[in-house]
């Protein structure tokens, strides 16, 4: 799991370097050309590292508030909005509280779906 987590969080990585500079993949470009396809971007790649590092972590729970948070949940979220406000400084980007809501819809399912596999076999 270290591995899968460790090469995803790299090509997310050269995707957001890229795109800092103005240069994204062209695998990516393909993949936002269609209307919406950024936003479908945003929530299959940001779903898929959250699911992937609470996986890694069980589903560990945070102690915040009365029930907890998923703690890769929250770690994947705490990345993803520094990233996003980042935007702000680079004449390529363009922040956006919509990517931004896209990137926590993603992170929320792909939690659901690691507590799915994480927990089937306990009930």
């Amino acid at each position: 799991m270290k591995l899968a987590i460790a090469i995803f969080a790299s090509l997310l990585a050269v995707i957001v370097i890229s795109a800092n500079r103005g240069a994204l993949p062209s695998f990516v470009r393909t993949l936002y050309s269609f209307p919406g396809g950024d936003k479908a971007g945003h929530f299959l790649l940001m779903g898929t590292l959250s699911a992937l590092i609470n996986l890694g972590l069980r589903s560990r729970l945070a102690p915040l508030g009365p029930r907890g948070f998923i703690l890769g949940s929250i770690a994947v979220m705490i990345v993803v909005t520094l990233e996003e406000v980042s935007q702000l400084w680079f004449k390529t980007r363009t922040f956006s509280l919509v990517d931004l809501g896209f990137d926590y819809a993603g992170i929320l399912c792909g939690a659901y779906l690691a507590n799915f596999f994480n927990f089937r076999g306990e009930q």
